[in-house]
């Protein structure tokens, strides 16, 4: 019986490691993927700031404010144009995670936001409703959160819902919000 429990063992032990190994790789081909998109980001946002300077240097010695302001505009829209590359390929490169990878994505999301103090709703889409892993209604359980068994349009992510409050972490919510700190920046950038 030591035996059997012993081969039982390894088998575990190695499925563990290569799991671990899938994990690991394919965080670091994301990592890859998300560095190389901010390099050709960056050097995209150098070609359209050097064309809008040369732009904005030609309009202030014609004394053309308002093509000065058009230029900051072409400018200010180019950035926000990477910006939204940017959110499109993290929320690509979310998607394409394993389940094991995307569900431990959700609950730490879930660890960070969730109040203790309250019973909450985890709310999910129809296909991560139907790939839920079997232990994870009882893992979030320690935070006060319970799996809604009703599905929300949403691509992916999660939503905590108490009720009336709701913490958004849809995969949309979480783009807007960083477009919009990323413009936030472009903005003070460009009319400072």
């Amino acid at each position: 019986m030591d035996g059997l429990q012993n081969i039982l063992n390894e088998i575990s032990a190695s499925a563990e490691k290569a799991a671990a190994d899938i994990i690991a790789d394919a965080e670091k081909e994301a990592l890859r993927i998300i560095e190389k998109a901010e390099k050709e980001a960056e050097k995209e946002a150098e070609i359209k700031t050097s064309e809008a300077v040369k732009k904005a240097e030609a309009i202030a010695r014609a004394g053309e404010s308002e093509v000065s302001v058009a230029a900051k505009k072409e400018e200010l829209a180019a950035e926000r144009a990477l910006v939204d590359r940017a959110t499109e390929g993290a929320k690509v490169l979310l998607s394409k995670l394993d389940d094991k990878s995307y569900f431990d994505f959700i609950f730490r999301f879930c660890d960070k936001n969730a109040d203790r103090a309250k019973k909450g709703l985890l709310k999910l889409n129809e296909k991560d409703l139907k790939r839920l892993p079997k232990d994870f209604s009882d893992k979030i359980a320690p935070l006060g959160l319970a799996v809604s068994k009703e599905a929300i349009p949403i691509s992916g992510g999660a939503v905590i819902s108490y009720g009336e409050i709701e913490i958004n972490g849809s995969f949309e919510s979480i783009a807007d919000i960083d477009g919009e700190r990323l413009s936030d920046v472009a903005c003070g950038v460009l009319f400072s």
